[in-house]
């Protein structure tokens, strides 16, 4: 069987007659939808291989509406149901639907279409499919995620020897904090809906436990419109204004020019940190680096913790004010910098860290 899941009954029978010689069933989605189809398939037959292996787009592209209908017909909702694969064509068309075959469709659409001149316009199909393969690269296996407390929540989980990965859709409107627990660790998330994501980066042990569990608690942390972040030690968050592009802690009495950020909220529900001087807090390795572009620079959530003190997380880990001799980067660039600096701030993926808070206006 390698058609479109309203034809799910046919794909029963075909394997109830060929059972010892078929390895499972193949689907597209010009018909029907993943639920019931999959899961009726999957009841008859549990040990065998459920794949989607075709779907095109057609038409205008309607971002809002088309890039949750492919995860959820040709993607992320096929994984949840038990498919090892989703595929989607064509990868390449140019703006007219072509090249096509005589008596083909002419109405399809690429992931990607190529406009006159050569430029490259991306399709709705091709946010979802950006998504999958990021959160499934390597060596990965599936596990089961539980969304149970909200149900406009649609998420895969997939672990490796050392990393956990989410991809989360919320076709809801609204603000939500989910929260991710891998392996006993606990992250969270700010999201903005409707919207889809990719968390990454999440540590699992070399024997992961199944269990990557969305809820949606309590409210989302509130950003002061101008603020400075001071670490547990007592230093200040700095980037320097000679030196574009070298962020420290700072360790003078009181926030300064130097020491003061804005948030930038981003897709995701996130938000990057935006220096006086117009860099934004990147990372190179370990440590911290300012950068020119807003593209690269690194999202941040917040856990809230005891006294009114925060931690800021990204994928790289917790900010941290992390000692110049524990670093050697960070000793390079003391050394650049004639000593201007005594501390680099830098990330750590642990269970505990230096907490800080942030203060503003």
């Amino acid at each position: 069987h390698d058609h479109n899941y309203d034809l799910h009954k046919e794909a029963i029978a075909a394997m109830d007659a060929s059972v010892n010689v078929a390895d499972g069933t193949a689907w597209h989605a010009y018909g029907g939808t993943p639920s019931p189809a999959l899961e009726a398939v999957r009841a008859a037959h549990p040990n065998k291989c459920i794949l989607f292996t075709e779907q095109t787009a057609h038409g205008k592209a309607n971002f809002p509406g088309d890039v949750p209908w492919s995860l959820q017909n040709c993607l992320l909702k096929p994984v949840v149901l038990g498919a090892c694969c989703g595929l989607q064509w064509n990868l390449v068309l140019d703006a007219s639907g072509g090249p096509r075959l005589q008596g083909g469709p002419g109405n399809c659409r690429g992931l990607v279409t190529l406009e006159v001149g050569g430029a490259i316009g991306l399709e709705p199909e091709c946010v979802g499919m950006w998504h999958m393969c990021r959160g499934s690269r390597g060596k990965t296996s599936f596990v089961a995620v539980e969304a149970a407390q909200h149900s406009s929540l649609l998420c895969a989980g997939f672990v490796d020897e050392c990393d956990a990965r989410a991809v989360i859709m919320c076709e809801e409107v609204g603000e939500f904090r989910i929260q991710i627990c891998s392996d006993g660790h606990w992250y969270e998330v700010d999201i903005t809906g409707p919207a889809v994501l990719t968390v990454e980066g999440m540590r699992t042990s070399t024997t992961p436990t199944p269990g990557i569990v969305p809820t949606v608690p309590r409210r989302l942390f509130t950003w002061p419109s101008r603020f400075a972040v001071r670490s547990e030690q007592g230093t200040w968050l700095a980037s320097h204004g000679e030196y574009q592009d070298c962020i420290y802690m700072s360790e003078a009495e009181s926030a300064s020019l130097w020491e003061q950020w804005t948030a930038v909220p981003v897709s995701g529900g996130g938000v990057v940190l935006r220096s006086p001087h117009g860099m934004f807090l990147g990372s190179n390795g370990d440590s911290c680096q300012a950068l020119a572009g807003l593209i690269d620079a690194l999202q941040f959530s917040v856990q809230e913790m005891p006294q009114g003190m925060v931690r800021l997380v990204c994928a790289r880990g917790i900010l941290m004010h992390a000692g110049a001799d524990d670093q050697q980067s960070a000793r390079d660039k003391e050394r650049k910098l004639s000593g201007l600096l005594r501390r680099a701030a830098g990330f750590w993926g642990g269970r505990q860290a230096s907490s800080v808070v942030v203060r503003g206006e």
